[in-house]
């Protein structure tokens, strides 16, 4: 049986692709984390997640899900924007190189 439903269009070549993306440690994660005390191992275990998905999101190599970046930051007591400012630098980026297809009337 041939599937008749239309596949969703492909993102535009100019949106932020992984591989491009400098890898650089979370500085600002890793010392809100410090700051409250709380090691990898125990944060990782309050959120149920691994260690390993911790450690690479604050050494820069895995970025997090969209709940799981306000996740963090709830528990770390703070904002998105402070935690994750290279995620979120990046989206302004991404969101300048789109601004120009917008058409509000």
């Amino acid at each position: 049986m041939v599937n008749m439903m239309a596949r969703a269009p492909r993102r535009s070549k100019a949106s932020p692709k992984k591989k491009d993306r400098i890898k650089q440690p979370r500085q600002r994660f890793k010392e809100l984390r410090l700051s409250k005390d709380i090691s990898q191992s125990k944060m990782a275990s309050d959120l149920e997640i691994s260690d390993v998905t911790l450690r690479m999101i604050e050494n820069g190599q895995n970025d997090p899900s969209f709940m799981m970046s306000y996740v963090y930051a709830l528990y770390l007591g703070t904002t998105v924007e402070e935690v994750f400012p290279d995620v979120v630098e990046e989206a302004k980026k991404y969101f300048k190189t789109l601004e120009m297809n917008f058409k509000f009337s």
